[in-house]
C-alpha cells in the first residue's frame, strides 16, 4: 500500500501530468484548486506572488516522501524556492515559493509545459496569459 506523505500544490510546469509522472512516479492526481489571493508570475520560472483580491490556478497531487525529495531537487529547495503550506478540506497542502528574486523572461518551451497543464486540468489559460503578457511587458519579446 503507497502511503502519502503529503498534498502538493502545482501552480507552473508541474501541472503537467506527463512532468510529474516522470519526476514523481507516485504522485496521484487529486483535483484542480484555486489559491486565493496569489497571482502566478513568471520570473525566468513561475511563481506565486501575494495578490489580495486575486487568485491563482492549479492542482493538487498526493505525492510520496521519495516524491518530495525528488520535488526538492528539482525546486532547489531550500537555496531557490521554500516550502510552503495552507488548509483545505483536504488537510494541509504544500507549494514552493521562490526566495531568489528572479528577473529575467522564462523560455518558450517551458511556458509551453505550463499551458499543457492548464489543459490537462481544464484551467482558465487567462491567468498565465496575464502572466505572459506581464513578463513581456517586464523583459521584453
Amino acid at each position: 500500500m503507497r502511503r502519502v506523505a503529503r498534498l502538493y500544490f502545482a501552480y507552473g510546469s508541474n501541472l503537467s501530468l506527463e512532468q510529474m509522472r516522470f519526476r514523481c512516479p507516485d504522485s496521484r492526481p487529486v483535483r484542480s484548486h484555486f489559491l486565493p489571493d496569489h497571482v502566478l508570475v513568471l520570473r525566468g520560472v513561475a511563481n506565486i506572488e501575494d495578490r489580495p483580491g486575486s487568485h491563482i490556478p492549479g492542482a493538487i497531487y498526493e505525492i510520496s516522501e521519495g516524491d518530495e525529495r525528488t520535488l526538492d531537487g528539482y525546486e532547489g529547495f531550500p537555496t531557490l524556492y521554500t516550502k510552503l503550506f495552507f488548509e483545505t478540506d483536504l488537510g494541509e497542502v504544500m507549494y514552493y515559493r521562490l526566495v531568489v528574486e528572479q528577473y529575467k523572461k522564462a523560455r518558450d518551451g517551458y511556458v509551453g509545459i505550463i499551458e499543457t497543464g492548464y489543459k490537462e486540468w481544464e484551467l482558465p489559460l487567462d491567468h498565465l496569459q496575464a502572466a505572459i503578457e506581464a513578463q513581456y511587458r517586464e523583459y521584453g519579446e
